[in-house]
């Protein structure tokens, strides 16, 4: 009886991880930066891969390592991570967009001058 108990809880732990999971339509919306800056996040419906509009080209992003309350998506020599308050885009030779929040370009940090 004892021998199949433990692969039996590690199958069901490892479904209740992934149950719990959060899934990329969570990110989606559009980012404003500061200097005036933004970008796009659009997900598939599967969740397997984040669309990164940036500059009016779209470019696939995979998942690095999000969880509940933060994200790092990578790909196509670009890094998105933070927070959907407050986050960052980089590219291949650094910085792209910083200060960056989900909504209206007033509501972003830094619109009216404050942070």
């Amino acid at each position: 009886m004892r021998g199949y108990m433990l692969p039996l809880a590690a199958a069901l732990l490892l479904a209740c991880s992934a149950a719990q999971a959060v899934h990329p339509l969570r990110w989606t919306g559009t980012y404003h930066c500061d200097e005036g800056r933004s970008f796009r996040i659009t997900a598939e419906v599967e969740g397997r891969h984040l669309y990164l509009r940036w500059q009016g080209k779209p470019y696939v992003l995979d998942d690095r390592g999000s969880s509940d309350s933060t994200f790092d998506w990578q790909g196509s020599g670009f890094r998105w991570q933070g927070t959907t308050a407050e986050n960052a885009l980089s590219g291949e030779r650094g910085p792209l967009a910083s200060h960056c929040a989900r909504g209206t370009a007033t509501s972003a940090p830094g619109a009216d001058g404050r942070r």
